[in-house]
């Protein structure tokens, strides 16, 4: 299943949606979800808390038994960030891992849907973690 080859080009540029599920627009779980659809896998729906306080116990149970945690990147597993905002308040992000494991596809609050390189440094010094959903 990791040489599966997916056309995401319909998702790019898609503008984001607090939980938005698609087909128009997304959050970052939503996006996840679409994107293992689309691999023949299945996520679990999770509304993503907007409070920081729900958020930081939402991550927490993201790296629960439920996901299986990676030693390094593979095709279609979750990738998980961990950030700060002006504030100092702590964020998680998640996007998914694309076939060549260089790249990720995601959406954020500020941007649309794209496909950054993984080892970015604005991305990799955030970098928490790799995931596969083991439920």
């Amino acid at each position: 299943m990791n040489d599966i080859k997916i056309d995401m080009s319909d998702l790019i540029g898609k503008p984001y949606k607090v939980d938005g599920r698609g087909p128009d627009e997304y959050d970052c779980w939503g996006l996840c979800m679409e994107v293992a659809r689309r691999a023949g896998r299945h996520l679990p729906d999770h509304n993503i808390p907007q409070s920081e306080e729900q958020r930081s116990s939402f991550a927490v149970s993201f790296k629960d038994a439920c996901f299986e945690r990676l030693e390094k990147p593979e095709p279609w597993c979750q990738v998980a960030f961990r950030m700060w905002d002006d504030d100092n308040k702590e964020k998680w992000h998640v996007g998914t891992v694309l076939e060549d494991c260089s790249r990720f596809i995601h959406i954020t609050e500020k941007s649309f849907v794209c496909t950054p390189l993984l080892m970015h440094p604005l991305w990799s010094f955030f970098l928490e973690g790799y995931y596969r959903y083991a439920g």
